[in-house]
């Protein structure tokens, strides 16, 4: 029993030490990163946390939690990309443990370990967490809701059930201040459907719901006042009625995929591979359980509703919690893949169920079988990504070549061959061990060696490190039609945004020993038209993170830096 848990305790640290490993190494997003890194410096610089800037302009469309914490960590470490972004790789840790509370809750201690340890082992949660993303914040608090509802669900004593809640409520507030109030629409929605499909609506009395909102109100108003005495109340309705009702209703910002556009991102891409699992782990949800009969008296619930729940009624609340979070954005006019991100809080104590029963032969029949072929299907999954990655970018030969690559992708190989060989030998926990430590050991390879030989390929701190090192008075800086809003952190300082060849023009007359930053397309068809004639000062090759980049035969596109001839 011993040497198991130390088994399980290392293969937990080795799962989440990636997490802060390099974290400073590797360059910013172009995206909505910059904003987060920067307008933490901005604000310290002014010393006004409650109007938030970034390039000298508002930025009131988020909360400002997240800038809080950020320049929190400026104050300790100094203004640093590792500092910027220790607290989000902090929240993935959280929501990694409140997996494993979920997991344990749910089913077993086992159940608990491995949900945590194939949510830390899912690259798409490693690589969001080393990055400044905020809806791992919001997925932090709302799952850290959950977490307190469940446990006050099966809690038999009022006074232990109260402390519960009130953590809840806490983490609604917080959530609030981070995301706005989809941080309670979300555990709103899930825990009055779950009251509701079990019968048990009365409970929602026993809820402390004039406490809790209290406890959110005590969170968020005195800074929503003082916003409100600063920038008017214009400010706060703009964020409640566009960043919020009408990016849901009308699609503001976001695009409308579809209502299937979700299925793909919780089954293929977020916690995977693990989430091949997923279909066989909602065989355990007691879906039967739910209301069998109809009628306000049945949904209401009668008195003896009111008493804690088996442990086994949390299944069912996972369950919901994945499938209404899903529903919730899916009938949205704009989706964004990372909005449904809190369903891994869920998905994973699933998972771990499923795994922990399935390695100790505990399931039988059909649902042993399928178990048993979704393990499987990781399997080939893993060697199969495994020979993706050493084909298009291991090769030295290759359009694009990162270090690591080959190790990683045979490292990818063999555990997924390996366990199909455990597998043949039903040697179930020799399998399921073997993924992890495959998953786990690729994460470490493209930390260490990939994520920074990709430095290669971003540009914008290559050429900010030229801006810096030229002579003399600081010449003004603009950006023509390319996102780069990380220029700004760079920089620290004002970065002219040029949206047309009139501002381009007017940037250059205004400016002669302005510096653009463009990208060679555009250079080659505005060159000829420069009011001043211009030359390139320095350029660095431009790969985009999406997989389409990395399949694109294409030379890669550069992006230049001119300046006066």
């Amino acid at each position: 029993m011993r040497g198991r848990r130390l088994l399980q305790v290392i293969l937990l640290a080795a799962a989440l030490l990636p997490y802060f490993v390099n974290l400073g190494a590797t360059s910013i997003i172009d995206a909505n990163e910059a904003f987060y890194a920067q307008t933490p410096v901005e604000m310290m610089a002014s010393g006004d946390c409650i109007s938030p800037t970034f390039n000298g302009e508002p930025r009131l469309n988020k909360p400002p939690l997240s800038y809080w914490a950020v320049a929190a960590s400026y104050k300790v470490f100094g203004v640093s990309l590792f500092a910027a972004r220790l607290p989000i790789a902090l929240g993935a840790v959280v929501i990694v443990m409140t997996a494993f509370f979920l997991g344990r809750l749910a089913f077993s201690p086992g159940a608990g370990f491995v949900a945590a340890v194939t949510l830390a082992a899912s690259p798409r949660v490693l690589l969001f967490s080393r990055r400044i993303i905020i809806d791992i914040y919001t997925t932090m608090f709302v799952g850290l809701a959950l977490a307190c509802f469940a446990r006050a669900e099966i809690e038999p004593q009022p006074a232990r059930r109260r402390a519960w809640l009130l953590a809840m409520y806490a983490a609604i507030g917080l959530g609030v201040m981070t995301k706005g109030p989809v941080a309670i629409a979300l555990p709103a929605l899930v825990f009055a459907g779950y009251l509701a499909l079990t019968g048990r609506l009365r409970t929602v009395t026993r809820l402390m719901l004039p406490t809790g909102a209290v406890v959110v109100a005590a969170i968020v108003a005195p800074y929503y006042a003082a916003l409100c005495a600063q920038e008017g109340w214009g400010a706060i309705s703009s964020f409640l009625l566009r960043e919020n009702l009408a990016r849901y209703t009308s699609g503001v910002g976001a695009p409308d995929r579809g209502p299937l556009f979700y299925l793909p991102v919780v089954l293929g891409d977020f916690y995977f591979p693990w989430s091949l699992l997923l279909p066989a782990a909602f065989a355990l949800v007691p879906w039967r359980s739910v209301l069998a009969g109809r009628g306000w008296a049945r949904i209401w619930g009668g008195p003896g509703a009111e008493g804690p729940v088996a442990p086994e009624r949390v299944r069912l609340l996972l369950g919901l919690w994945i499938i209404l979070i899903v529903a919730f954005f899916s009938l949205s006019n704009g989706q964004q893949d990372l909005y449904v991100l809190p369903f891994v809080t869920a998905a994973a104590p699933l998972v771990g169920g499923l795994v922990a029963a399935w390695a100790g032969s505990r399931l039988t029949g059909r649902l042993d079988r399928v178990a048993t072929w979704s393990v499987a299907a990781i399997a080939v999954a893993l060697a199969a990504a495994g020979a993706g990655v050493a084909w298009f970018v291991g090769r030295p030969g290759g359009r694009i070549h990162l270090a690591g690559a080959l190790a990683t992708g045979g490292v990818l190989i063999i555990g997924g061959a390996a366990a199909l060989a455990a597998l043949k030998r039903h040697a179930r926990a020799v399998a399921a061990i073997g993924l992890a430590a495959a998953a786990i050991l690729s994460l470490w390879i493209i930390v260490i060696r990939s994520l920074p030989d990709y430095e290669r390929y971003q540009p914008v701190p290559q050429l900010a490190r030229v801006i810096r090192a030229g002579t003399g008075p600081a010449p003004a800086v603009a950006t023509y039609l390319v996102a780069a809003p990380s220029l700004v952190f760079y920089l620290n300082r004002h970065v002219h945004q040029l949206f047309d060849r009139e501002q381009l023009h007017a940037f250059l007359r205004a400016n002669p020993s302005g510096l653009c930053l463009m990208t060679d397309d555009e250079y080659a068809a505005v060159r000829e038209s420069l009011p001043v004639p211009t030359h390139v000062v320095a350029s660095a090759p431009r790969m985009g993170s999406k997989l389409v980049d990395f399949l694109n035969r294409a030379p890669l596109r550069m992006l230049v830096l001119i300046g006066p001839a």
